[in-house]
């Protein structure tokens, strides 16, 4: 795979709870192209994935996002959650946004990357200024 992608996900402005993840990935495609792919989602389903567990502890997707992502998109979610109490938990987020990009890139393709936490600091503090 040729491109290395990030999907950030939660409060990276830090104006609300301040947590947020960053997974990375390898990609056939670029990040602008699934940003357009996603655009073209909304633009065809009426789904606006940035609204997508967007509350402050919605972790499931609202009936209409369900209805329109199982029916309309005939997508399955099962990789990505489970029901209970009639809604649909959400436990993979960058996997579910994957695949609703995979609606429109069928040949899309990712690899999750496993980040090290092994740092070796070389130094540059110098190269920072507020």
């Amino acid at each position: 795979m040729k491109y290395t992608i990030a999907l950030s996900y939660g409060d990276q402005s830090g104006d609300g709870h301040g947590i947020y993840e960053t997974d990375y990935f390898y990609s056939n495609y670029r990040t602008k192209d699934i940003a357009k792919a996603i655009s073209t989602v909304e633009e065809t389903y009426g789904l606006v994935v940035r609204n997508i567990c967007s509350e402050y502890g919605q972790n499931y997707l609202t009936e209409e996002e369900y209805h329109i992502i199982t029916n309309k998109m005939k997508l399955n979610l099962d990789s990505y959650g489970e029901e209970d109490d009639g809604k649909f938990y959400v436990d993979d987020f960058p996997g579910l946004i994957i695949e609703i990009a995979k609606h429109v890139l069928t040949d899309l393709e990712v690899e999750y990357m496993q980040i090290t936490k092994d740092f070796y600091n070389i130094g540059g503090y110098g190269m920072f200024e507020n």
